[in-house]
């Protein structure tokens, strides 16, 4: 029998949690009524700066996703190797970006790994995509530890808990993302994954096959990669912009200008931004600045192939204006959609 490690928590706190906490609906009643009654649409002001023809357009990011860079040399990284490949690429995909076959860009992860160490860059393979990821594996390290049979008293009797071997897959590595041609570091983000689980035994030695180890070493990494993959994504999340306002009664609506061919899905969450020219009085120069709103919204089910309405607060009414921006926003679920989540499977 397997046993997953949990950290201490009561079903009556996470029931509180997963029913007190605000939840988020992708439903519109009557969606036709609102749609198609223009008594219903809120004037807006245009933005300061309205989005260009270019913009508008907004053409999808080209990824690479290179071959896992494999520092080690342990006979069971395979199983983190993979699972680092395909949960990355899995997940860009969802951002709605456009993955190019590496196989395309078969010498660029040789290429970035000599530049850092030269300084020198041949340009070989950057034509193919405009942004590179190289993920990389630093240490992999799977264990076991063999815990003897204990026994406690409780209410005047004698409780027995078996001996058990208990096993641990741990990865450490990195993610790098590389702005092409230039070969400029975007960003880079630290992964490090542990896994655990118990089995009840009575041999001591608590040995395993290499297949486990890769097992141990895959969802190792799966836990690393989860933690940082919408860091990742974010570099990555498309852009729209504000078309339209309506509200009835409780409900707001605000159209955003791309849909499902860009990736947006049912559910997700959209950042509302205001672009802003400003002038520095000491130096008369002109900046540019991408201020987000301090509210957020969620793409109903009103979603069509190069279109959105997305499901907002109130506060949204008298701050957004036509050409504001919307582009994706990932986030790392909260502890109350966590607990949600995980009461909805104990009822189910």
């Amino acid at each position: 029998m397997l046993v997953r490690n949990f950290k201490p928590i009561t079903l009556s706190a996470l029931v509180m949690l997963a029913t007190t906490g605000c939840v988020s609906t992708t439903k519109v009643e009557n969606p036709v009524d609102i749609i198609s009654n223009d008594n219903y649409i809120v004037q807006l002001q245009d933005t300061e700066i309205m989005p260009s023809k270019s913009e508008l357009q907004g053409n999808r990011s080209r990824v690479v996703v290179l071959p896992v860079r494999n520092n080690t040399k342990e006979t069971f990284e395979s199983g983190a190797i993979r699972e680092m490949s395909s949960l990355i690429e899995n997940s860009l995909l969802g951002a709605g970006v456009e993955i190019v076959d590496r196989a395309l860009a078969s010498s660029l992860g040789d290429e970035i790994v000599a530049y850092e160490a030269t300084g020198k860059f041949s340009g070989g393979g950057v034509t193919v995509a405009d942004i590179a990821i190289l993920p990389s594996i630093h240490n992999v390290n799977v264990s076991s530890s063999f815990t003897p049979k204990s026994t406690y008293t409780k209410d005047g009797k004698t409780k027995t808990i078996p001996s058990s071997c208990s096993f641990k897959g741990d990865i450490s590595g990195n993610v790098k993302i590389y702005q092409l041609p230039e070969l400029s570091v975007i960003d880079g983000h630290a992964i490090n994954g542990s896994y655990s689980n118990s089995d009840i035994s009575n041999d001591s030695r608590c040995q395993f096959s290499k297949e486990y180890a890769a097992t141990l070493a895959s969802k190792a990494t799966a836990e690393g990669v989860g933690d940082v993959i919408n860091k990742v994504k974010n570099h990555f999340r498309q852009k729209g912009y504000v078309v339209e306002y309506r509200k009835r009664d409780d409900d707001h609506l605000v159209q955003i200008s791309i849909g499902s061919e860009r990736g947006l899905k049912v559910g997700q969450k959209i950042q509302f931004t205001r672009t802003l020219k400003r002038t520095n009085r000491l130096t008369n120069e002109t900046t540019i600045s991408v201020i987000p709103y301090d509210f957020e919204g969620t793409v109903s089910e009103l979603l069509e192939p190069t279109n959105a309405w997305i499901i907002v607060d109130e506060k949204a009414q008298g701050q957004l204006k036509f050409g504001d921006g919307a582009r994706q926003f990932f986030r790392d679920a909260t502890i109350l959609e966590a607990a949600g989540g995980f009461v909805g499977n104990l009822v189910n």
